[in-house]
């Protein structure tokens, strides 16, 4: 199971929200229009499951489809962002708030049958007020500085050429871990012995 399948939080009722309509909506659903958007499969399945997740934190039974998005204002996201936050690390929480933005700017986008915006600006600007994580918040991901005995220990226990190499560009980088899990020789110019960090 993913972390995203573990979400346990008790669904947020101090502010209910009203059935969706059927045709509350002039076309697809805001989830849809907003998935439909990203660029890959993995994206797709991804911020789905995010989706999936945060709709059934807000209104028990909901999901991504039936929850009517352009009725959430900071109450909601606020509340939504807090309680991932006390479960989640900070990229898994970021990831399911992106997902959130993103299907509340496609509701801006979105119009009902008498072709009014299905969220105002002002709705969308609200809704989404509340705040992202800060890896900096989290010690254990911040990062620190190794020591050169540290430093040499490591390259000591590295005897394999590849998990050398892999350690050097490290300590010449700076790049934590989880940064250097996405590196690929792709993202190298061996022309410029340069590389870039996505």
């Amino acid at each position: 199971a993913t972390e995203l399948a573990r979400l346990d939080v008790q669904p947020l009722a101090s502010q209910p929200l009203a059935p969706l309509a059927r045709r509350a909506v002039a076309g697809p659903t805001p989830a849809a229009v907003y998935i439909a958007s990203l660029t890959s499969d993995t994206s797709r399945r991804t911020m789905t499951n995010a989706l999936e997740q945060v709709a059934r934190l807000i209104t028990p039974n909901a999901n991504a489809e039936t929850l009517p998005w352009w009725q959430l204002n900071l109450t909601h996201t606020g509340a939504v962002a807090a309680a991932l936050k006390k479960k989640f690390q900070p990229r898994t929480t970021n990831r399911m708030l992106a997902a959130l933005r993103g299907v509340l700017r496609a509701c801006s986008h979105l119009r009902t049958p008498s072709g009014l915006p299905l969220m105002s600006a002002q709705d969308l600007h609200d809704a989404l007020s509340f705040k992202g994580v800060s890896v900096s918040e989290y010690s254990e991901d911040a990062g620190r500085m190794l020591p050169r005995a540290e430093k040499e220990k490591l390259r000591a226990a590295a005897t394999d050429p590849r998990d050398r190499a892999l350690l050097e560009f490290a300590f010449g980088t700076g790049l934590r871990a989880f940064e250097l899990v996405g590196v690929d020789l792709e993202h190298w110019d061996r022309a410029a012995s340069e590389g870039a960090v996505v």
